[in-house]
């Protein structure tokens, strides 16, 4: 994960980042709140992977499935 976050971090500042990170403080979070945005509203998520499909489901327009709906297939896919 904090490799990700560098990765984030570089391309963001264009500048290179140095492990482990002096500032671990999330790198999106950051982001938002030096432009000016209000954090996300995380709390309003479910963090089950099986709710938070159905709820991201219902947020893009479509039609919340069945909890068989959102299992796993070869490969990593999600089956449908």
């Amino acid at each position: 994960m904090e490799i990700l976050m560098a990765v984030l971090e570089a391309a963001a500042y264009e500048r290179t980042v140095h492990l482990p990170q002096a500032d671990r403080e999330h790198p999106l979070l950051r982001w938002r709140r030096e432009h000016a945005l209000a954090p996300p509203e995380m709390a309003s998520m479910p963090r089950d992977w099986v709710e938070w499909l159905a709820v991201e489901d219902v947020r893009l327009g479509r039609s919340p499935g069945t909890p068989a709906d959102y299992s796993v297939g070869p490969g990593g896919t999600r089956r449908t």
